[in-house]
């Protein structure tokens, strides 16, 4: 399968493939201009640009356990190809990914008008966009749903959170139940009692609006906004990310450095710190997986 194939044209690929064996072929020889570390400011301005908690008195959420992608209304081979390429980001957190025929907690839906989708989701399915109605801290509220219908995007989505204690017990009042939540667990001036879970995302895909977009390309861009809370208007000028895909300019082919260092990160982070604790330990990590990520460029010779 060219694993390169684009939304805007489904042929063979034979000329592209030849480009790039010729690439392959073509003497290498290593650059020696190292590139400088990243800071930890210039880590935590991405962290700050791209994270979308619920609320500022909201930690990070992420998923725990496992995660089921499951792709709608799209050709079984490329269904089975975007499952299976998310997948692998999906390794890089240390998650488990369920076998096919698992429950998802992760829908990713083709349509050709996401406008109207988004709209009959909210009008027809609210129970499953918000399935705890109105509860702060269980989905971003009303303005960010009305934005998840009105704004023009080729890819947009919908997460739904819930806090839960150092047991994984719900730790929230929902609507099932009136009394306190018991919450298993301390808290102290660096650390709370509580954690903020993903528990699952919905992701609407334009395919009108998908352009010259490669299957990886798309691929990793989903695996990024299921897997963690992404600003859907983060602007990262200067910063290398497959979640600039659809801004104007020349966009990654896939997953940057910059990508898996903050999904390895987030997934390595002490959730139980206080929100800004837990930036501060993610810009942290993140910029000594950078560091470490840094290797000998190959740059192709000139001849």
């Amino acid at each position: 399968m060219d694993t390169q194939t684009s939304f805007s044209t489904h042929r063979s690929g034979k000329s592209r493939w030849l480009a790039l064996l010729a690439l392959v072929l073509a003497p290498t020889a290593f650059a020696a201009e190292a590139k400088e570390p990243p800071s930890f400011d210039r880590t935590l301005g991405f962290i700050n640009e791209l994270s979308d908690p619920v609320g500022s008195g909201f930690g990070l959420a992420r998923m725990e356990s496992s995660v089921c992608f499951r792709v709608h209304n799209a050709p079984a081979d490329m269904s089975d190809y975007l499952q299976q390429r998310m997948a692998k980001t999906a390794a890089v957190t240390g998650l488990a990914v369920q076998q096919p025929g698992c429950v998802p907690n992760v829908d990713v839906v083709f349509t050709d008008d996401a406008k109207a989708s988004a709209r009959y989701f909210i009008r027809e399915k609210n129970q499953l966009l918000r399935p705890f109605g109105n509860v702060a801290g269980t989905t971003q509220g009303a303005q960010a749903l009305n934005d998840f219908a009105r704004l023009d995007a080729p890819v947009r989505w919908w997460q739904t959170t819930v806090q839960v204690d150092w047991n994984g017990d719900v730790a929230m009042n929902l609507p099932q139940g009136n009394s306190l939540v018991p919450v298993a667990g301390g808290t102290s001036h660096l650390a709370q009692g509580i954690r903020d879970r993903l528990l699952g995302s919905l992701i609407l895909v334009e395919i009108g609006k998908l352009g010259d977009t490669s299957w990886d390309q798309l691929a990793d861009y989903l695996a990024m906004v299921a897997l963690v809370q992404v600003n859907p208007q983060a602007r990262l000028a200067g910063y290398d990310s497959i979640l600039k895909l659809f801004d104007f300019g020349a966009a990654p082919q896939s997953l940057t450095a910059w990508d898996t260092a903050y999904l390895s990160s987030l997934y390595s982070i002490n959730r139980h710190l206080y929100p800004h604790a837990q930036q501060g330990q993610l810009a942290d990590l993140m910029r000594r997986s950078l560091q470490q990520q840094q290797v000998p460029q190959l740059a192709v010779n000139p001849k």
